[in-house]
């Protein structure tokens, strides 16, 4: 992994006088007291430190990256799910429209009579319902 962003980072920090006052004391510590040697010692660690900090931060960008591809994957399922199911309840509504169809007129044209040719219209008709109730949920959004 290519540091030289790092290193850019901390001169800019040293340039501005930006330090962490915490690390400086223990590159201080490290360095017997030199300056100059103080100095090299919070190069170095303050690269660690950054280093350390944008290997969380991948981690966690690709942590999320997992998570929102799931989450589209999950999405999609119930999308296709939901247009599966109001297909087949499409389905379902055209073989009870075509059942309150057939009932009907078989009422009307069939060799029943009197009260069963009104009972067999009425069921005809209670079928053709439902097949509109099928049909008026599978358009729902």
């Amino acid at each position: 992994m290519n540091d030289d962003p790092l290193y850019t980072v901390v001169a800019d920090e040293l340039f501005n006088g930006v330090v962490d006052p915490g690390l400086w004391t223990k590159a201080f510590a490290d360095a017997d007291g030199h300056p100059d040697r103080a100095q090299a010692f919070y190069i170095k660690y303050r690269v660690a430190q950054l280093r350390v900090l944008q290997k969380q931060l991948t981690d966690h960008l690709s942590s999320e990256r997992r998570i929102v591809a799931a989450a589209e994957r999950s999405a999609w399922r119930r999308l296709v799910a939901r247009d599966f199911v109001r297909g087949l309840n499409g389905c379902i509504a055209i073989v009870f429209w075509i059942l309150g169809l057939v009932m009907s007129i078989n009422a009307f044209f069939g060799s029943i009579s009197g009260a069963n040719a009104i009972l067999l219209f009425v069921w005809g008709l209670g079928f053709f319902l439902i097949g509109y109730l099928f049909w008026m949920y599978a358009r729902t959004p």
